[in-house]
């Protein structure tokens, strides 16, 4: 397992370890890339930085979680994007990672749901619960079957402040997505008023 990074997926990381130990297969928690052992299956949770080929030779397997119907929706900050586009259903791909992003074959797919009630904790439950559970299908696979992505690839953009503004002219509940989809820490829903900026806490 490789988290190389401070990320709100590290604590599902460690769940992860523990349920694969429970299983009594080895596993690691590496959190560098030069940490990655040889072996046969890397899960690949969080990362910053693509892997470089001497890392991925080093296990059979490669596997990336995104969540998106890949190849639709590449990139960066993928339920994020969906939400404030008012997606309801996430669907994850589990690929087999190469040195483009987010382009290795498919092996698995799974969803969540994101309630209207859900905010930021609740739906990055639901990922990190999705992310465990792909993991530990994939082990109890009998036969792998690894698809190649089919269709033209689209890519989400970059998250920026400018997406979490509230139009003043239009009512909270038609701009509902903006305060799911926000995490009040980077990204903090905000509206303007007369060259005023005023921002919503939490």
């Amino acid at each position: 397992i490789l988290v190389d990074h401070k990320s709100w997926i590290l604590k599902y990381a460690r769940l992860l370890f523990q349920e694969i130990k429970n299983l009594n297969y080895p596993v690691s928690l590496a959190r560098k890339h030069s940490e990655v052992k040889k072996g046969d299956i890397l899960f690949i949770l969080g990362c910053k930085n693509l892997l470089n080929k001497s890392v991925l030779i080093k296990n059979k397997f490669n596997l990336v979680i995104h969540e998106s119907n890949l190849p639709k929706g590449k990139g960066m900050n993928p339920v994020s994007n969906q939400i404030l586009k008012n997606k309801k259903k996430i669907i994850c791909s589990m690929f087999n990672a190469t040195q483009k992003m987010d382009s290795g074959p498919i092996v698995l797919k799974d969803s969540f749901k994101v309630k209207r009630d859900d905010f930021y904790e609740d739906w990055r439950f639901k990922q990190g619960m999705t992310t465990v559970k792909m993991c530990l299908k994939f082990l109890s696979l009998k036969r792998i079957v690894l698809k190649k992505q089919k269709g033209k690839p689209t890519f989400f953009k970059k998250l920026n402040n400018k997406m979490f503004e509230i139009n003043v002219n239009s009512s909270i509940k038609k701009q509902h997505q903006i305060l799911q989809a926000a995490d009040f820490k980077k990204f903090v829903p905000f509206f303007k008023i007369k060259k005023k900026i005023f921002y919503i806490k939490k």
